[in-house]
């Protein structure tokens, strides 16, 4: 359910900015050469690659043919586990992916891949994953935020008050995450931290590439009625824009 409801967010937002006779729905050309249908996560890289992250590997679409990196009789010992959730790519072209046994980074030179030695990390399973323009990498487990250099060296650790349920940064660099009782932060490019509020839990968040304001899919933990709200960050202001209902 929750996957549909932010699936109906983002169409949501790209009919804002689109003639609904400009959209089309293709079903995903490589899906045949995927090893199952189940998807957890999409990526484009730099390059222009698609990366899926699938219950049975990480999957490189290069347009033509399709490369599967997990563990098997070819390459055993690869990764702990095969199941992908989150992916996305550093400053130096390196793929990050959270598996549900920990984080993972990919070389595109040498097709090498690493686990992050954080010890708490090891066997967790990791939804989220940021990596920042400055290089930055952002990773959840629980209530804690993780916030690692380029190269997986951890910088610090921020204690939270709930689990986080989601992380994004804007074009001014500003990072934004929220936590699932409600709590809603803002951390600038310069370390400056806002609260800016603290009975909104949001789910996902996208920026208005025309305004710089943010449509906003938020719920709370007492499974009422997730609604979109429109967010200025000049105002801090909100305004609810519909419901969805189930």
């Amino acid at each position: 359910m929750k996957k549909i409801l932010f699936l109906l967010f983002l169409m949501y937002c790209n009919l804002c900015n689109a003639q609904l006779s400009e959209v089309r729905v293709c079903p995903i050309p490589a899906i045949s050469q995927l090893p199952v249908s189940a998807i957890s996560d999409i990526f484009e890289d730099s390059d222009g690659y698609m990366w899926y992250g699938t219950v049975d590997g990480l999957c490189r679409d290069d347009g033509y043919h399709v490369h599967v990196f997990r563990s098997d009789f070819h390459t055993p010992g690869l990764m702990d586990i095969n199941s992908v959730l989150c992916i996305d790519e550093g400053k130096d072209k390196r793929i990050w992916f959270g598996t549900q046994k920990g984080v993972y980074i990919l070389d595109k030179n040498t097709y090498a891949i690493r686990k992050i030695a954080q010890k708490e990390l090891q066997n967790a399973p990791i939804t989220l994953l940021k990596i920042r323009k400055n290089g930055d990498v952002w990773i959840s487990r629980d209530n804690m935020l993780y916030e690692f250099d380029c190269v997986g060296k951890l910088r610090k650790r921020h204690q939270l008050s709930s689990f986080c349920t989601m992380i994004f940064e804007d074009r001014q660099e500003n990072l934004y995450y929220a936590t699932w009782n409600g709590e809603f932060y803002r951390k600038s490019g310069t370390g400056k931290e806002v609260l800016l509020d603290r009975h909104m839990s949001v789910k996902a968040m996208c920026e208005d590439q025309q305004t710089g304001n943010f449509w906003l899919l938020t719920g709370d933990c007492n499974g009422r009625t997730p609604k979109s709200r429109y967010f200025h960050p000049v105002t801090d202001r909100y305004e609810r824009i519909s419901s969805f209902r189930a």
